[in-house]
């Protein structure tokens, strides 16, 4: 049997991001890694090594993220955005689109994502139970927690 052994490599490639950038780490904790050094993901449900993680550009545009609070957001009628959080709680959601995005259960890894076009020029969201880790971001899917 053959047993391909992972090295780290250095030196063949340059990685920029002009900001900090989480990833999961192998016992599946959300770790921060400095600018401009890669991420090496681990799938927080599984465990699986996933290889470096590479994501556009996004921001979130959510107040007090970590745990977030009732709070009226702008977006632009017709984009598209995802909304995405941890925990057993819920969002519920008026304005922009009229929906409630109930959490996926507690493992950390478990994350509820709820993607979007914007129907109007706001969007309020109030939360209820447990939600951690919330992000708003324009795009069709959910980048690393920002």
């Amino acid at each position: 049997m053959n047993v391909i052994k992972p090295i780290l490599v250095t030196g063949y490639a340059g990685y920029t991001r002009a900001s900090t950038g989480t990833y999961f780490d192998k016992n599946k904790v959300l770790q921060t890694a400095a600018a401009n050094t890669p991420r090496y993901n681990w799938n927080p449900e599984t465990g699986v090594f996933e290889g470096v993680l590479i994501e556009p550009e996004r921001t979130n545009i959510l107040l007090n993220s970590a745990s977030p609070a009732y709070q009226t957001r702008s977006v632009t009628t017709g984009k598209t955005y995802t909304l995405s959080f941890y925990g057993n709680g819920a969002i519920t959601l008026t304005g922009a689109i009229g929906a409630t995005l109930s959490g996926g259960g507690t493992p950390s890894g478990r994350r509820t994502v709820l993607t979007f076009a914007a129907a109007a020029s706001t969007l309020t969201l109030a939360p209820f139970g447990t939600v951690t880790n919330a992000q708003l971001e324009e795009g069709a899917y959910p980048t690393s927690y920002i």
